[in-house]
C-alpha cells in the first residue's frame, strides 16, 4: 500500500470495517468459482453445502495489518467458530482485495 504514514493506512480500514467486510464477502463470492483454494475449499473442508451457508456462518474475528507485505497491507480473518476449526478464510487487501485464501 502506497501510504506515507502506516497509521493513516490502518485508520482507513479501522474507520470503515463494515464497508471492507462487505468488500471481503463480495470477493469470497467472486472467488467461489475462480479459485479452489479460498472460500470453496474452506466450505468443502467444513462440509458446508454452499456459498450462502458459508457466508451466513462466517464471523469476522480479526483485522490485522502487515505493512511490510506487498499486496497485503490489511487482512480480514473469518471463521465459523474457533471451537470448531483452526482454519480461517483470510481476505487480503491493499486498498482493494488482493487475495482470498484458506489459512490456519
Amino acid at each position: 500500500m502506497e501510504v506515507d504514514n502506516i497509521v493513516e493506512g490502518a485508520e482507513l480500514f479501522v474507520s470503515d470495517v463494515a464497508r471492507f467486510d462487505g468488500l471481503a464477502r463480495e470477493a469470497m463470492r467472486r472467488n467461489w468459482d475462480e479459485d479452489e483454494y479460498g472460500a470453496r475449499l474452506y466450505a468443502e473442508h467444513h462440509e458446508l453445502s454452499d456459498l450462502d451457508t458459508l457466508l451466513a456462518r462466517l464471523q469476522l474475528v480479526r483485522v490485522g495489518f502487515e505493512a511490510d507485505e506487498p499486496d497485503r497491507f490489511a487482512v480480514f480473518d473469518y471463521t465459523i467458530g474457533a471451537e470448531l476449526t483452526q482454519y480461517l478464510v483470510v481476505v487480503s487487501f491493499d486498498r482493494e482485495v488482493t487475495d482470498v485464501s484458506m489459512e490456519s
